[in-house]
């Protein structure tokens, strides 16, 4: 497993592994993937739309000057696809720009509160940020990054996220995730650990993460050589989207397959 994330750290790019949700919900749920424009859609059951897999990333042109943060787009479904627990730089935008952006780049809305809890707890889709806190000893935090949700015209962020303040000297670092070894000791998100020591490159808090309501357990791999300052201000959030099935395309390699007729 430490090969696996080794290899992520240096570029190499792997397919995510499987993991299944544990979760009633899950079970009974069959979702499909699919995409638009370079984006991977996953499907939320119970919701009737498709939710993107992670949020929106930066564009080239937006990477030097607006607020972009790592993040990794954590994912419990079974499904496999590009980019799955694997980080990115977001684009973290204003409450009145966040619905626009969706409008712009996917032709979609922000999700409804429900429809976000949803894809939260029946998907695993998680917005991981990993801030290694200032002191003489590394301790990283595990928090999940806010993101907008919008029901009857009035936009806020999703209720399952707490803001937490920024720390001053607080950094952010690019991780991703495999499936935890089943001894591993797990916490929960918004939990603090120390870091282990550095090995082969990768740096990694000495616990495992788990999701909300038992969906997976992940262990973490870090880019040692690119902390950044985060650049989001209080009022940012991250932007999902969703769109309809009938936006999307299917094809098999983003793990979906074609609607039945």
């Amino acid at each position: 497993m430490r090969a696996v994330l080794v290899a992520c750290c240096i570029g190499v790019v792997l397919g995510a592994g499987s993991l299944r949700a544990e979760t009633p919900e899950a079970k009974a749920c069959k979702p499909r993937a699919g995409e638009k424009n370079g984006v991977r859609f996953v499907e939320v059951c119970g919701a009737g739309v498709f939710i993107s897999a992670a949020p929106l990333v930066c564009t080239p042109a937006e990477t030097e000057s607006a607020a972009c943060d790592p993040m990794t787009a954590l994912e419990s479904s079974p499904l496999p696809g590009p980019g799955k627990n694997r980080h990115a730089d977001v684009l973290m935008a204003e409450a009145d720009r966040a619905e626009r952006l969706c409008q712009e780049r996917l032709g979609g809305r922000l999700p409804t509160p429900r429809e976000r809890e949803l894809a939260r707890s029946t998907l695993g889709l998680v917005s991981l940020q990993v801030r290694e806190e200032p002191g003489d000893y590394a301790r990283l935090r595990l928090d999940e990054l806010p993101e907008w949700v919008a029901e009857d015209g009035r936009v806020t962020r999703s209720l399952a996220v707490a803001a937490r303040p920024r720390v001053i000297g607080e950094v952010l670092l690019g991780c991703v995730a495999e499936p935890a070894l089943p001894h591993a000791t797990a916490v929960s998100i918004g939990e603090v650990c120390d870091e282990r020591p550095l090995e082969a490159d990768v740096r990694s808090p000495n616990c495992a993460l788990a999701l909300p309501g038992a969906a997976a357990r992940f262990e973490l791999g870090c880019d040692p050589g690119h902390p950044v300052p985060s650049r989001a201000r209080p009022d940012h959030a991250a932007v999902r989207c969703v769109l309809p099935e009938s936006e999307l395309r299917f094809p098999q390699a983003v793990g979906g397959s074609p609607p039945a007729p």
